[in-house]
């Protein structure tokens, strides 16, 4: 009885020491070492974009015509300003005002050209859970996981920036989908993992 006690007992001490060192392999499939490797794909590729329009700063534009009033809020915040204004006559033969603007060094903060397209860049996304996980076939994964954005500046969180300006299509979806980041809705996202010498990884 003593006999068979022991070695139940050292089975359970291998058991539970094998159970930890899985715990703590970086390469093991676990909650653990996905949240790290998703958590690193979020910083790197899911920044949120506001796209303003596709011509270069400084940027003309009269009152009245497409992101007139998007680039007016943004001026509130100090991400563009006025260099310049004027008057001028639009199509109706009504008198305008009309705006040059230029980013600030604020604004340079958030700027990226991407395609051509003028676009603010903000936020940062955080993990919230890992959903689930398929079971790694070829050193390989997909990962489902929620996330939402945090750290959204003030002139993101403008309800002007999101209701006014936003006649044309492309920009109404974006926005739409935009204010749902901003108000702290849960997104849900998936990505491919794939086992390297040291962990997990999403490049390839």
């Amino acid at each position: 009885m003593k006999k068979f006690l022991v070695v139940s007992s050292v089975l359970l001490s291998l058991l539970l020491l094998q159970a930890c060192e899985s715990a703590d392999d970086p390469k093991a499939a676990n909650e653990k070492n996905f949240s790290k490797a998703v958590t690193e794909f979020l910083k790197d590729t899911k920044p949120l974009t506001f796209t303003i329009f596709q011509i270069h700063f400084p940027k003309y534009v009269a009152e009245g015509y497409s992101n007139y009033n998007t680039l007016l809020v943004l001026e509130k915040y100090k991400i563009v300003q006025a260099i310049t204004q004027g008057q001028s006559t639009n199509y109706s033969n009504q008198t305008v005002k009309n705006y040059t603007f230029d980013l600030t060094e604020e604004g340079k903060k958030f700027y990226k050209n991407v395609n051509g397209w003028h676009t603010l860049v903000f936020g940062k996304p955080k993990l919230k859970s890992i959903v689930k996980w398929e079971e790694p076939t070829d050193n390989k994964t997909t990962v489902t996981f929620k996330y939402v954005v945090e750290e959204i500046p003030e002139w993101a969180k403008d309800k002007d920036i999101w209701e006014k300006d936003s006649s044309h299509i492309s920009l109404r979806s974006e926005k739409d989908r935009l204010k749902e980041y901003v108000n702290g809705k849960e997104k849900e996202g998936r990505v491919t993992l794939v086992r390297t010498n040291v962990g997990w990884d999403y490049k390839r």
